[in-house]
């Protein structure tokens, strides 16, 4: 390449794929940032098709993965009409569930919930520790005794050659 050539198309393209919004960031912003990724991604390709792209982008990408899905469901042509859509289905939840809408824009929270496999992991290895303490003691008990007091029957080891 030569000085001042620009970023190769598939570079941009994976940087557009790989974008989310951010915690903290609005999403007025987030919808500026995909579209400022999808002007190189796409700069080879019709207008239309980078549009498609940056809409579908902005509902995927989006913190708020229910806004973001409802939004998807609409088909939405333009960027402005996603975020509209977006904002249209905050509101609502917000309205119908009586709550305090979250505040996708500046926080994200994660609720860690312990699954059944997990829980049953966890037992067995309670199990497993408390079974090697057993056998641990047992082995230390056997141990501590005179080993001249233990017979085996004859027989009992035998040899192959």
């Amino acid at each position: 390449m030569r000085c001042g050539s620009k970023e190769l198309p598939e570079t941009s393209r994976d940087k557009f794929q790989q974008a989310t919004q951010q915690p903290g960031e609005s999403l007025e912003d987030w919808a500026d940032r995909v579209l400022t990724l999808a002007t190189p991604a796409f700069r080879d390709l019709p207008d239309q098709f980078g549009q498609r792209e940056a809409v579908s982008k902005l509902c995927q990408g989006c913190i708020d993965r229910e806004a973001g899905k409802h939004a998807c469901f609409a088909r939405p042509r333009t960027i402005q009409h996603a975020v509209d859509l977006v904002r249209h289905h905050r509101y609502v939840t917000q309205v119908v569930d009586g709550k305090k809408a979250k505040k996708y824009d500046q926080e994200i929270a994660v609720n860690a919930v312990q699954s059944p496999v997990d829980l049953r992991i966890e037992k067995l290895e309670k199990a497993i520790e408390q079974l090697t303490c057993t056998f641990e003691a047992s082995l230390a008990s056997n141990s501590s005794r005179n080993n001249n007091d233990v017979k085996f029957p004859q027989g009992t080891f035998r040899y192959f050659h």
